[in-house]
């Protein structure tokens, strides 16, 4: 028997065990293959650690380990030193489905910033690659950003250029920022729903996260103000627009609430707002409140284009040694070529436009949704780039996604937003990775029926 119980256990991967034969260590190897091909498995997954899978299986550790060379043989999987196993890129292949769907599998899992319109940056991009004195871009020079593109990054923050840099995005900020300014073991608060790649950051610092609820205005600071009282707390991590997943908006006044607990007790906060852009009226950031307290990250995946691998951090003045330091140990320095692309694309003043055509999209795919899941209603003002639903069922969510999967449509259910099973059942649903609205209303319609066919909602 297992020496712990997985059952219950949200394990990113958990294969039937019915359809394991001998050898155990082929069917198994062969089982991952076909969810990863299949997409039930999306890429940079992280899979479980080989110990705890082989306790779930109640199998031979050894068996696992073959499992995963085999996989990692094929290309299907990459190991990180010291963070784990992951799912390559690898490239899936069209999923046979229901009469309902054919052809390809309908992404409505991962989250993208409806990359339809990356081809705005195609004359931006050529723009850049035909200047004067190219070659300047491609050196260490200016490892925290060269100082054009650090003055234009003073349109998103009330910082100084010297207290900005720019990243390879917000995961690399987020990691720069956990690995500057908190010690391993220190406890970090978050929402109870969260962004699963910082959970994944949190857990491979070896932090420990403390999760506090929320109601429709966003975390409740009466329940982190009790938290603070009882633990020493080092940090707190907020998404205040449209926070993903769950596309819960922070008002104004919860803010302001946030902000006096975060400086009573002497909190730092990392902000991570990607879904700002989308708001029409926008709210005065929380790091704005505590500027002394924060780590304010601004992303340009979602908000400009996902491939160009650009975001800026601000910090106050008290945490830039540390930071910079950081900075240059992980990244030495982001690539100038794409910070350029970015110092044109806002100095040619083409970011209203394209900001205009993804708040229309969003709209959009938000109708779609809202035609199909009327009852459903929006948390926030603006139009996200994902909706939560809220599904009656019993079964795991490893097991809901491969099952929805099998009607052609891949979603992520709750379980992987979150550092434990809460016991409650969420769908996380995309609406900005289709490649057209049309396919958006397909995919959605589908799970629709697969939804009510099942009782789930």
């Amino acid at each position: 028997m297992p020496v712990n119980s997985f059952d219950f256990y949200p394990l990113t991967w958990k294969p039937d065990k019915s359809k394991l034969t001998r050898p155990v260590y082929q069917s198994l190897a062969d089982l991952m293959e076909q969810d990863i091909i299949s997409g039930v498995l999306p890429r940079d997954t992280k899979l479980p650690p080989q110990r705890e899978l082989a306790d779930y299986l109640d199998i031979n550790f050894t068996t696992v380990t073959r499992t995963y060379r085999i996989c990692r043989q094929k290309g299907l999987i990459y190991g990180v030193k010291g963070s784990g196993t992951f799912v390559a890129r690898f490239k899936q292949k069209s999923a046979t489905v229901s009469p309902a769907v054919t052809g390809s599998m309908i992404e409505l899992g991962f989250m993208e910033g409806f990359d339809s319109l990356n081809s705005k940056m195609v004359p931006v991009i050529k723009k850049v690659a035909s200047r004067k004195n190219l070659e300047r871009l491609f050196t260490y020079d200016y490892p925290l950003g060269m100082p054009h593109h650090l003055n234009m990054a003073r349109q998103l923050f009330d910082y100084e250029p010297e207290n900005i840099a720019i990243t390879y995005g917000v995961q690399n900020s987020l990691s720069i920022a956990v690995n500057s300014v908190f010690s391993r073991g220190a406890k970090v608060v978050i929402d109870e729903f969260t962004y699963p790649n910082f959970i994944e950051l949190a857990k491979n610092h070896n932090l420990k996260l403390i999760t506090v609820p929320s109601d429709d205005e966003g975390m409740l600071a009466t329940k982190l103000e009790s938290i603070c009282r009882q633990e020493h707390i080092s940090g707190i991590y907020l998404m205040p627009t449209a926070t993903n997943p769950t596309t819960q908006q922070i008002s104004l006044k919860r803010r302001m609430e946030l902000a006096h607990i975060i400086k009573e007790y002497g909190l730092i906060l990392i902000e991570d707002d990607i879904m700002a852009f989308l708001a029409d009226n926008k709210l005065p950031s929380v790091s704005s409140m505590v500027p002394e307290n924060s780590i304010n990250i601004f992303g340009t995946s979602k908000t400009i284009c996902s491939g160009i691998g650009v975001a800026y951090m601000a910090y106050p003045e008290a945490m830039k040694e540390s930071i910079e330091t950081t900075i240059f140990n992980i990244n030495v320095k982001t690539s100038s070529f794409n910070a350029e692309i970015m110092y044109r694309f806002f100095a040619d003043n083409m970011f209203e436009e394209l900001l205009a055509e993804k708040k229309v999209l969003a709209k959009q795919a938000n109708e779609i949704f809202d035609r199909y899941f009327p009852q459903n209603k929006k948390k926030c003002a603006i139009n996200p780039l994902c909706r939560w639903l809220e599904i009656k069922t019993d079964i795991s969510g490893l097991d809901i996604e491969k099952s929805i999967a099998q009607v052609g449509v891949r979603v992520y259910h709750s379980d992987r937003f979150c550092i434990s099973s809460t016991g409650k059942n969420y769908l996380r649903i995309s609406l900005s990775s289709a490649s057209n609205a049309e396919e958006l209303e397909r995919g959605i319609s589908v799970l629709r029926d697969y939804l009510v066919e099942k009782n789930y909602i």
